[in-house]
């Protein structure tokens, strides 16, 4: 057989055989490639959008997305940090006695010191001379001071003020200080032993600043004396003792502001704006009685510019006022005075018309430790 005959019956054969139709499966094949590039070009992109996000927030960026979605705001409801004082107020037990027996046959001081003071208490008598100072103990008794017999604090226009101040008594309730004319009165309370150091001039205010000295002050300016030395030395700036709290460096309370001093500077080191936008609408247009520190807090009575009495609390670290008390426009309540704290939490304040009241800071509750008193109190701030 030749080779033309051969590729003749070849072809004959092959045009008896069906020819397979291959597009559909072309296709299908085709059709399932493009899903998988599709698929990892996706995932791919997804992968970079990653990889951005994860660079872009650290530098500060946001992503933006083609549709961007507000978020729902978080629903807080802002805490209230403006007090009032309920009527009538629960009593409260803190060891103090209610109402304070202050008899004149009271044991002496000398007879029976104390080995640590709660409380100092004077009544006012309206006299030529002031009352006796009684000394309430940490086992509960009263004594009365026999050891010195104190006069009126006064200014150049003779106005008289009781000895007794609410920051007489010293931390730690062993030693009691009292301003008057040309010099300081310091009693040890646990001998009633008395020292008078000269300190010249009319002075009116005293605040501890440590075991060994006390701040003096005076109509114009203030004194630190050294009680060890007896040596009492004028300080450059013009600061009240009963605006400034700390060691050193001295934070100074004042209107609108809190300052650091130095004891020795004419100037203060430093000065930020108090922020009382936490408080508004009340403004505290001036400060009243001492203020007290206890850790980052500084708790001072104050009048609003409505003639309000308030006390606040004033954070140190931010010069903002963190909580405040409303005492009320009477006259028995404008007249307010912390008294120093109880505790971290608890301030101690004096009213004229709920006497000694405690106020947790941190919860607003308030409580009545102690009545009314006619005269002067001082307690130890722990």
């Amino acid at each position: 057989m030749g080779v033309e005959r051969l590729t003749q019956l070849l072809r004959e054969s092959a045009d008896r055989v069906p020819v397979p139709d291959l597009a559909p499966a072309a296709w299908t094949r085709a059709a399932r490639i493009r899903r998988r590039r599709r698929r990892v070009t996706v995932a791919a992109a997804a992968v970079a959008s990653v990889l951005a996000i994860a660079v872009a927030l650290p530098l500060g960026l946001r992503p933006v997305d083609r549709a961007p979605v507000a978020p729902t705001p978080a629903v807080t409801a802002p805490a209230n940090v403006i007090d009032r004082m309920p009527s009538p107020l629960p009593a409260r037990d803190i060891g103090l006695p209610r109402t304070p027996e202050l008899r004149t046959d009271a044991e002496d001081l000398s007879d029976r010191p104390v080995t640590r003071a709660v409380a100092l208490y004077e009544r006012a008598t309206g006299g030529s001379s002031p009352g006796d100072v009684y000394v309430l103990g940490s086992d509960g008794a009263i004594r009365r001071l026999d050891t010195v017999r104190l006069g009126y604090a006064t200014d150049a226009l003779k106005a008289p003020r009781l000895p007794l101040q609410p920051t007489s008594l010293s931390p730690d309730g062993r030693s009691a200080a009292f301003p008057q004319l040309d010099k300081l009165v310091v009693v040890d309370l646990t001998t009633a032993k008395t020292d008078a150091i000269p300190v010249p001039g009319f002075n009116m205010t005293v605040r501890w600043r440590s075991a060994g000295a006390v701040l003096v002050g005076q109509p114009g300016g203030t004194y630190l004396v050294d009680l060890r030395r007896r040596v009492a030395s004028a300080l450059p700036a013009d600061l009240s003792p009963l605006d400034v709290v700390g060691d050193e460096p001295l934070l100074e309370l004042g209107t609108g502001a809190l300052r650091e001093w130095t004891v020795t500077g004419a100037r203060p080191l430093d000065q930020t704006d108090l922020d009382s936008r936490a408080v508004a609408p009340y403004v505290m247009s001036r400060w009243s009685g001492p203020a007290w520190q206890r850790g980052d807090l500084v708790a001072r009575a104050a009048v609003s510019g409505g003639g309000e009495g308030l006390v606040a609390v004033v954070d140190l670290r931010t010069a903002a006022v963190v909580r405040l008390l409303v005492l009320g426009a009477r006259a028995d309540q404008v007249d307010g005075t912390a008294l120093g704290w109880l505790d971290a939490r608890t301030v101690l304040l004096r009213t004229g018309r709920d006497g000694v009241v405690a106020w947790n800071v941190s919860t607003g509750s308030l409580s009545t430790v102690a009545t009314a008193f006619d005269g002067a109190v001082a307690i130890a701030s722990r």
